[in-house]
């Protein structure tokens, strides 16, 4: 998959991926030229959550990831949360299965 530019308050973006529990996406800060890798960071897909909090099946600002980036451990925030990022879906070969 390419990657996929986010920005909180502004629409999912279109894509073929469709996120999936557990998927890691790795995240590039878009501006931040001082960080550097081409990739910043690394969040897990949690939760679905389009506008209005009802799944839509396409990454965007509103769905949930687990977050370790901080002192404070383990946090659940929105994907937008992260500010405007570039994300490059990754998936376990033998995923994808929805149940």
């Amino acid at each position: 998959a390419a990657p996929i530019e986010i920005r909180q308050g502004a629409p999912a973006p279109a894509s073929e991926y469709a996120p999936l529990p557990g998927d890691v996406l790795a995240i590039d800060y878009v501006g931040a030229d001082e960080l550097p890798r081409p990739w910043d960071h690394v969040v897990v897909f949690a939760v679905d959550r389009g506008p209005g909090g009802v799944a839509d099946g396409r990454l965007g600002p509103e769905d949930q990831v687990a977050d370790i980036g901080d002192g404070r451990g383990l946090k659940f925030a929105a994907l937008g949360d992260q500010g405007v990022v570039r994300v490059l879906p990754l998936r376990g070969r033998g995923g994808g299965e929805r149940s």
